[in-house]
């Protein structure tokens, strides 16, 4: 906690190109210190002990550095501290769920593409990786990964609308104070209940994301369920990654979003 918030205030004491934007910074300190694998923690550790010892105390952890290092730096403290972030890449990298959603499933098969002229594509195919043509891009090859979830307690699609809402709630109150960034899914016949849930939490939460489950009929999807059989079949075939070449693949300079731009 100490490192995250460290590393968030010191990005507040770098201005940025815009005058105004500099100005808001500088009054508010605004930092999110986030936290990632929250269902993997609540099943692992028990959810009173995952939301007083690593929330609840974790939240009074960050007020107390940043009263001592504002004081410190001879800058306000910060208005907003911790936060859910929606965490992509982040969770992927150490293999832990994303924010506050519950995984996929216990045992699925992780679909990633890749350009077909990258040396990933040989050095996966060398592995024993399930490596295919993608369907969508005659440029692109899909490399499957069979992933096992540690600490699994409940795939997305078997928790009620009721427990997300929860979950969320919980999160906001021991934790963020900025936004808890939930996206939750609800089965069809829970499609009635929604109005119930926004106004049972709507004092409890900043904003909250609904999203229906439905079949997408997508091939390739990033994320396919499969059974315990199947990820055992999938990890027999597989041996030692063996990356032995150093190459910058792709290089994003300038970025914002999903557009990036390289100026000569």
């Amino acid at each position: 906690l100490k490192y995250a918030y460290l590393y968030a205030k010191t990005v507040t004491l770098i201005p940025t190109h815009d005058k105004k934007t500099n100005r808001i910074m500088m009054r508010n300190r605004r930092i999110g210190c986030s936290q990632s694998g929250i269902q993997q923690a609540i099943a692992k550790f028990g959810r009173r002990a995952f939301f007083n010892n690593f929330c609840d105390l974790g939240y009074e952890r960050i007020q107390q550095l940043d009263l001592a290092y504002s004081e410190w730096l001879c800058v306000p403290k910060s208005i907003k501290t911790t936060s859910v972030k929606p965490s992509g890449t982040v969770s992927l990298l150490p293999g832990s769920t994303a924010g506050i959603h519950h995984a996929h499933s216990e045992y699925y098969i992780r679909n990633i593409t890749v350009q077909k002229s990258s040396l990933l594509v040989p050095a996966c195919i060398a592995a024993g990786f399930t490596v295919e043509d993608y369907v969508y891009d005659s440029n692109s090859k899909v490399v499957s990964f069979p992933v096992r979830e540690e600490n699994f307690a409940a795939a997305k699609a078997d928790v009620s609308i009721w427990q997300q809402f929860k979950d969320a709630a919980d999160m906001q109150t021991y934790w963020a104070d900025n936004q808890v960034s939930i996206t939750v899914t609800f089965a069809e016949e829970e499609a009635d209940q929604i109005k119930l849930c926004l106004e049972s939490f709507e004092d409890k939460l900043k904003s909250i994301s609904l999203l229906p489950l439905i079949d997408h009929g997508y091939a390739q999807a990033p994320y396919i369920q499969i059974t315990k059989e199947e990820y055992e079949k999938m990890c027999s075939k597989i041996k030692p990654l063996v990356l032995n070449f150093n190459t910058h693949e792709a290089e994003d300079k300038f970025c914002d979003g999903d557009a990036c731009e390289i100026r000569l």
